[in-house]
Protein backbone atom coordinates (compact mmCIF):
# COMPACT_ATOMS: atom_id res chain seq x y z
CA UNK A 1 0.00 0.00 0.00
CA UNK A 2 3.12 2.52 0.60
CA UNK A 3 4.43 1.50 -2.84
CA UNK A 4 1.31 2.75 -4.20
CA UNK A 5 0.82 5.69 -2.61
CA UNK A 6 4.26 6.89 -3.49
CA UNK A 7 4.17 6.15 -7.00
CA UNK A 8 1.04 8.01 -7.39
CA UNK A 9 2.25 11.14 -5.37
CA UNK A 10 5.48 11.10 -7.61
CA UNK A 11 3.53 10.93 -11.08
CA UNK A 12 0.89 13.37 -10.08
CA UNK A 13 3.62 15.74 -8.55
CA UNK A 14 5.46 15.78 -11.79
CA UNK A 15 2.89 16.71 -14.09
CA UNK A 16 3.54 14.64 -17.17
CA UNK A 17 3.69 11.41 -14.87
CA UNK A 18 7.07 10.19 -15.12
CA UNK A 19 7.51 6.69 -15.40
CA UNK A 20 10.70 4.25 -17.40
CA UNK A 21 9.66 2.58 -20.29
CA UNK A 22 11.76 0.89 -22.12
CA UNK A 23 11.14 0.78 -25.83
CA UNK A 24 9.60 -2.12 -27.32
CA UNK A 25 11.67 -4.18 -30.33
CA UNK A 26 11.87 -3.68 -34.04
CA UNK A 27 9.38 -5.98 -34.91
CA UNK A 28 7.04 -4.61 -33.40
CA UNK A 29 4.36 -3.40 -35.79
CA UNK A 30 4.75 0.33 -37.22
CA UNK A 31 1.08 1.50 -36.05
CA UNK A 32 1.74 0.21 -32.26
CA UNK A 33 5.28 2.01 -32.54
CA UNK A 34 3.53 5.29 -33.34
CA UNK A 35 1.00 4.94 -31.06
CA UNK A 36 3.71 4.70 -28.21
CA UNK A 37 5.50 7.39 -29.22
CA UNK A 38 2.82 9.95 -28.92
CA UNK A 39 2.15 8.83 -25.70
CA UNK A 40 6.11 8.73 -24.70
CA UNK A 41 5.99 12.36 -25.51
CA UNK A 42 3.23 13.06 -22.56
CA UNK A 43 5.76 11.28 -20.24
CA UNK A 44 8.92 12.91 -17.82
CA UNK A 45 11.14 11.20 -15.31
CA UNK A 46 11.92 14.10 -12.74
CA UNK A 47 13.59 13.87 -9.17
CA UNK A 48 11.09 14.96 -6.77
CA UNK A 49 13.71 16.21 -4.19
CA UNK A 50 14.60 18.51 -7.11
CA UNK A 51 11.29 20.31 -7.10
CA UNK A 52 9.19 22.50 -5.55
CA UNK A 53 5.14 21.74 -5.33
CA UNK A 54 2.71 23.83 -3.58
CA UNK A 55 3.48 27.29 -4.76
CA UNK A 56 0.41 28.84 -6.77
CA UNK A 57 -3.01 28.93 -5.22
CA UNK A 58 -4.73 28.93 -8.40
CA UNK A 59 -2.94 26.31 -10.27
CA UNK A 60 -2.80 23.44 -7.95
CA UNK A 61 -0.64 21.14 -10.15
CA UNK A 62 1.84 24.09 -11.22
CA UNK A 63 5.55 23.16 -10.54
CA UNK A 64 9.12 24.43 -10.56
CA UNK A 65 12.70 23.43 -10.20
CA UNK A 66 14.75 24.12 -6.81
CA UNK A 67 16.81 26.68 -7.45
CA UNK A 68 20.66 26.02 -7.40
CA UNK A 69 20.76 22.34 -8.26
CA UNK A 70 21.05 19.68 -10.52
CA UNK A 71 18.66 17.72 -11.72
CA UNK A 72 19.50 14.14 -13.65
CA UNK A 73 17.53 12.67 -16.09
CA UNK A 74 17.52 9.19 -17.51
CA UNK A 75 14.75 7.51 -18.70
CA UNK A 76 15.70 3.34 -19.85
CA UNK A 77 15.56 4.39 -23.39
CA UNK A 78 18.29 6.75 -23.16
CA UNK A 79 21.84 5.76 -23.99
CA UNK A 80 23.57 8.48 -21.39
CA UNK A 81 22.25 10.03 -18.33
CA UNK A 82 21.76 14.49 -18.90
CA UNK A 83 22.04 17.21 -16.20
CA UNK A 84 20.18 20.13 -16.34
CA UNK A 85 21.88 22.94 -14.66
CA UNK A 86 18.81 24.67 -12.47
CA UNK A 87 20.38 28.43 -12.07
CA UNK A 88 19.69 31.01 -9.16
CA UNK A 89 16.51 31.48 -10.67
CA UNK A 90 14.95 27.98 -10.80
CA UNK A 91 16.04 28.33 -14.92
CA UNK A 92 17.49 25.75 -17.04
CA UNK A 93 20.02 27.94 -17.71
CA UNK A 94 24.04 27.88 -17.11
CA UNK A 95 24.34 31.36 -16.01
CA UNK A 96 22.40 33.64 -13.37
CA UNK A 97 21.45 37.12 -14.88
CA UNK A 98 20.87 39.95 -13.47
CA UNK A 99 17.23 41.16 -13.48
CA UNK A 100 18.69 44.72 -14.06
CA UNK A 101 19.24 44.73 -17.52
CA UNK A 102 22.32 46.46 -18.75
CA UNK A 103 21.63 49.83 -21.27
CA UNK A 104 23.65 47.73 -23.68
CA UNK A 105 22.03 44.56 -23.91
CA UNK A 106 18.91 43.20 -26.10
CA UNK A 107 17.05 40.21 -23.89
CA UNK A 108 14.85 37.90 -25.28
CA UNK A 109 12.51 35.31 -23.03
CA UNK A 110 11.85 32.06 -24.35
CA UNK A 111 8.52 30.19 -23.20
CA UNK A 112 7.76 26.72 -24.08
CA UNK A 113 7.10 23.13 -22.90
CA UNK A 114 10.08 20.26 -22.36
CA UNK A 115 11.05 21.32 -26.41
CA UNK A 116 12.05 24.67 -25.12
CA UNK A 117 13.41 23.32 -21.65
CA UNK A 118 15.53 21.02 -23.45
CA UNK A 119 14.14 17.35 -22.16
CA UNK A 120 16.84 14.78 -22.34
CA UNK A 121 19.84 17.01 -23.04
CA UNK A 122 22.44 18.55 -21.20
CA UNK A 123 21.47 22.30 -20.42
CA UNK A 124 24.13 23.54 -22.89
CA UNK A 125 23.07 21.72 -25.70
CA UNK A 126 19.37 22.76 -25.26
CA UNK A 127 18.52 25.37 -28.40
CA UNK A 128 18.34 28.08 -26.13
CA UNK A 129 21.38 28.11 -24.87
CA UNK A 130 22.62 27.59 -28.59
CA UNK A 131 20.90 30.61 -29.79
CA UNK A 132 22.04 32.99 -27.41
CA UNK A 133 25.86 32.08 -28.05
CA UNK A 134 24.75 32.04 -32.21
CA UNK A 135 23.73 35.38 -31.43
CA UNK A 136 26.48 37.11 -29.67
CA UNK A 137 28.69 35.58 -32.11
CA UNK A 138 27.29 37.72 -34.87
CA UNK A 139 28.06 40.99 -34.52
CA UNK A 140 25.91 44.06 -34.12
CA UNK A 141 25.13 47.36 -36.11
CA UNK A 142 23.74 49.12 -33.37
CA UNK A 143 24.79 49.84 -29.90
CA UNK A 144 24.06 46.44 -28.63
CA UNK A 145 26.85 44.60 -27.26
CA UNK A 146 25.61 41.79 -25.49
CA UNK A 147 22.61 39.23 -26.48
CA UNK A 148 21.04 37.39 -23.37
CA UNK A 149 18.73 34.34 -23.88
CA UNK A 150 16.90 33.32 -20.71
CA UNK A 151 14.87 29.65 -20.79
CA UNK A 152 11.76 29.50 -18.74
CA UNK A 153 10.51 26.18 -21.24
CA UNK A 154 9.48 23.66 -18.75
CA UNK A 155 8.56 20.05 -18.71
CA UNK A 156 5.27 19.19 -19.02
CA UNK A 157 3.35 22.26 -19.26
CA UNK A 158 0.57 23.41 -20.82
CA UNK A 159 -0.47 27.24 -22.08
CA UNK A 160 -2.31 28.11 -18.90
CA UNK A 161 0.84 27.24 -16.96
CA UNK A 162 3.49 28.98 -19.35
CA UNK A 163 1.76 31.79 -19.23
CA UNK A 164 1.49 31.70 -15.19
CA UNK A 165 5.58 31.23 -15.40
CA UNK A 166 6.20 34.04 -17.61
CA UNK A 167 3.99 36.18 -15.26
CA UNK A 168 5.31 34.40 -12.24
CA UNK A 169 9.40 34.84 -13.19
CA UNK A 170 9.59 36.06 -16.65
CA UNK A 171 8.31 39.61 -16.36
CA UNK A 172 10.71 41.35 -14.04
CA UNK A 173 13.30 40.30 -16.35
CA UNK A 174 12.32 43.29 -18.33
CA UNK A 175 12.71 41.54 -22.04
CA UNK A 176 12.72 42.75 -25.22
CA UNK A 177 11.34 39.62 -27.08
CA UNK A 178 9.51 36.99 -26.00
CA UNK A 179 10.27 33.41 -28.28
CA UNK A 180 6.80 30.97 -27.46
CA UNK A 181 8.37 27.43 -29.23
CA UNK A 182 5.21 25.19 -29.43
CA UNK A 183 5.65 21.34 -30.30
CA UNK A 184 2.06 20.77 -30.37
CA UNK A 185 1.71 19.45 -27.52
CA UNK A 186 1.33 22.25 -24.66
CA UNK A 187 -1.63 23.21 -26.95
CA UNK A 188 -3.56 19.84 -26.58
CA UNK A 189 -2.47 19.46 -22.54
CA UNK A 190 -5.31 21.28 -20.19
CA UNK A 191 -3.12 20.23 -17.00
CA UNK A 192 -5.54 21.25 -14.36
CA UNK A 193 -8.64 20.15 -15.72
CA UNK A 194 -7.19 16.32 -16.92
CA UNK A 195 -5.24 15.50 -14.23
CA UNK A 196 -8.18 14.96 -11.41
CA UNK A 197 -9.50 12.49 -13.66
CA UNK A 198 -5.91 10.97 -14.32
CA UNK A 199 -5.31 10.99 -10.15
CA UNK A 200 -8.89 8.87 -10.34
CA UNK A 201 -7.43 6.50 -12.27
CA UNK A 202 -4.36 6.15 -11.05
CA UNK A 203 -6.16 5.88 -8.05
CA UNK A 204 -7.73 2.32 -9.46
CA UNK A 205 -4.13 0.99 -10.88
CA UNK A 206 -1.97 -1.41 -9.52
CA UNK A 207 0.92 1.10 -9.99
CA UNK A 208 4.58 -0.45 -8.84
CA UNK A 209 7.56 1.14 -7.39
CA UNK A 210 10.42 0.45 -9.66
CA UNK A 211 13.75 0.67 -7.61
CA UNK A 212 17.52 0.61 -8.77
CA UNK A 213 18.04 -2.98 -7.04
CA UNK A 214 15.76 -4.53 -9.19
CA UNK A 215 17.08 -7.04 -11.94
CA UNK A 216 17.54 -4.68 -15.31
CA UNK A 217 14.61 -7.49 -17.05
CA UNK A 218 12.93 -6.46 -13.78
CA UNK A 219 12.75 -3.26 -14.48
CA UNK A 220 12.14 -3.33 -18.42
CA UNK A 221 8.74 -5.39 -17.96
CA UNK A 222 7.68 -3.48 -14.84
CA UNK A 223 8.51 -0.32 -16.43
CA UNK A 224 6.32 -1.56 -19.63
CA UNK A 225 3.18 -2.49 -17.33
CA UNK A 226 3.28 0.95 -15.43
CA UNK A 227 3.86 3.04 -19.16
CA UNK A 228 0.84 1.40 -20.16
CA UNK A 229 -1.18 1.50 -17.54
CA UNK A 230 -0.54 5.53 -17.30
CA UNK A 231 -0.99 6.05 -20.95
CA UNK A 232 -4.47 4.62 -20.30
CA UNK A 233 -5.16 6.61 -17.56
CA UNK A 234 -3.64 10.12 -19.54
CA UNK A 235 -5.85 8.65 -22.61
CA UNK A 236 -9.35 8.52 -20.59
CA UNK A 237 -8.39 11.71 -19.06
CA UNK A 238 -8.25 13.28 -22.57
CA UNK A 239 -11.47 11.97 -23.89
CA UNK A 240 -13.40 13.20 -20.64
CA UNK A 241 -11.90 16.82 -21.19
CA UNK A 242 -12.94 16.56 -25.09
CA UNK A 243 -16.44 15.57 -23.57
CA UNK A 244 -16.67 18.43 -20.39
CA UNK A 245 -15.32 21.03 -23.25
CA UNK A 246 -15.76 21.14 -27.17
CA UNK A 247 -13.32 22.35 -29.48
CA UNK A 248 -14.29 25.87 -29.68
CA UNK A 249 -14.72 26.05 -25.85
CA UNK A 250 -10.89 24.90 -25.59
CA UNK A 251 -10.24 27.67 -28.11
CA UNK A 252 -11.49 30.13 -26.58
CA UNK A 253 -9.66 29.12 -23.49
CA UNK A 254 -6.59 28.84 -25.11
CA UNK A 255 -7.22 32.38 -26.44
CA UNK A 256 -8.13 33.67 -22.95
CA UNK A 257 -4.26 32.52 -22.01
CA UNK A 258 -3.17 34.10 -25.65
CA UNK A 259 -4.14 37.47 -24.20
CA UNK A 260 -2.77 37.18 -21.06
CA UNK A 261 0.25 36.83 -22.45
CA UNK A 262 -0.14 39.83 -24.52
CA UNK A 263 -1.22 41.82 -21.47
CA UNK A 264 2.04 40.45 -19.69
CA UNK A 265 3.91 41.50 -22.06
CA UNK A 266 2.69 45.06 -23.23
CA UNK A 267 4.12 46.01 -27.17
CA UNK A 268 7.08 43.77 -26.65
CA UNK A 269 7.23 41.30 -29.84
CA UNK A 270 6.01 37.80 -29.48
CA UNK A 271 7.52 35.37 -31.95
CA UNK A 272 5.16 32.31 -31.91
CA UNK A 273 7.14 29.03 -33.63
CA UNK A 274 5.82 26.19 -34.07
CA UNK A 275 6.21 22.78 -36.10
CA UNK A 276 4.40 22.45 -39.22
CA UNK A 277 2.65 19.80 -39.01
CA UNK A 278 0.56 20.96 -35.72
CA UNK A 279 -2.26 19.12 -35.24
CA UNK A 280 -5.44 20.29 -37.60
CA UNK A 281 -7.97 21.67 -35.07
CA UNK A 282 -5.13 23.23 -33.14
CA UNK A 283 -3.34 24.59 -36.74
CA UNK A 284 -6.94 26.27 -37.28
CA UNK A 285 -6.63 28.12 -34.29
CA UNK A 286 -3.41 29.00 -35.19
CA UNK A 287 -4.55 30.59 -38.32
CA UNK A 288 -7.57 32.31 -36.58
CA UNK A 289 -4.70 34.68 -34.45
CA UNK A 290 -2.33 34.97 -37.27
CA UNK A 291 -5.08 37.08 -38.63
CA UNK A 292 -6.38 38.28 -35.35
CA UNK A 293 -3.06 39.04 -33.88
CA UNK A 294 -0.90 40.31 -36.76
CA UNK A 295 0.25 43.81 -35.20
CA UNK A 296 1.45 41.76 -32.16
CA UNK A 297 3.29 38.68 -32.84
CA UNK A 298 5.05 36.81 -35.38
CA UNK A 299 3.94 33.12 -36.72
CA UNK A 300 6.77 30.86 -38.17
CA UNK A 301 6.43 27.39 -38.62
CA UNK A 302 9.82 25.09 -38.43
CA UNK A 303 9.90 22.77 -41.43
CA UNK A 304 9.30 18.89 -41.14
CA UNK A 305 12.77 17.86 -41.83
CA UNK A 306 13.58 19.42 -38.21
CA UNK A 307 12.16 15.92 -37.28
CA UNK A 308 13.06 12.61 -38.55
CA UNK A 309 16.47 11.44 -37.95
CA UNK A 310 17.36 14.75 -35.15
CA UNK A 311 14.81 13.65 -32.53
CA UNK A 312 14.73 10.83 -29.75
CA UNK A 313 12.72 7.67 -30.12
CA UNK A 314 9.44 9.63 -27.74
CA UNK A 315 10.12 13.15 -30.29
CA UNK A 316 11.83 15.32 -28.32
CA UNK A 317 14.65 16.74 -30.30
CA UNK A 318 18.10 15.08 -29.78
CA UNK A 319 21.09 17.48 -29.86
CA UNK A 320 21.23 17.62 -33.56
CA UNK A 321 17.75 18.79 -33.51
CA UNK A 322 18.51 21.22 -30.89
CA UNK A 323 20.80 22.61 -33.17
CA UNK A 324 18.20 22.88 -36.16
CA UNK A 325 16.07 24.42 -33.73
CA UNK A 326 18.16 27.60 -33.20
CA UNK A 327 19.29 27.79 -36.81
CA UNK A 328 15.97 28.21 -38.13
CA UNK A 329 15.14 31.02 -34.89
CA UNK A 330 18.71 32.64 -35.75
CA UNK A 331 18.10 32.64 -39.51
CA UNK A 332 14.27 33.93 -39.05
CA UNK A 333 15.58 36.63 -36.38
CA UNK A 334 18.10 37.71 -39.00
CA UNK A 335 16.55 37.64 -42.18
CA UNK A 336 13.60 39.81 -40.25
CA UNK A 337 15.86 41.96 -38.85
CA UNK A 338 14.47 41.50 -35.65
CA UNK A 339 17.77 42.21 -33.55
CA UNK A 340 20.63 44.44 -34.84
CA UNK A 341 22.85 41.74 -36.30
CA UNK A 342 25.59 42.12 -39.01
CA UNK A 343 24.76 40.63 -41.91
Amino acid sequence: MFKKVVVAWFLLLILEIGVGFFVYGKVMHYKKQQAEKEALSKIVQIDKEKVIKNIDSELKHYWEYKPNSEAVDKPYWLEKEVAYSINADGLNDSYDYPVEKGHDTFRIITLGESFTFGQYVNTNKNWTELLEKKLNESGFTCQTKKIEVINLGMPGFDVQEIVRRYKRIGQKYNPDMIIYFESGSGFIRFIQKALPYVDECLSHSDLVEISTSSAQENMKDLAEANFLKVRKCWDEAAEKVSKDYSLPERKEILEGYWQELFALTENRPVWFFYYEDLDFDYKEIVNDWMKKYQDKQYFIKIPKSIKGKNIFIDDHPNELGHQEIAKVIYDTLLDKQAVCLAR
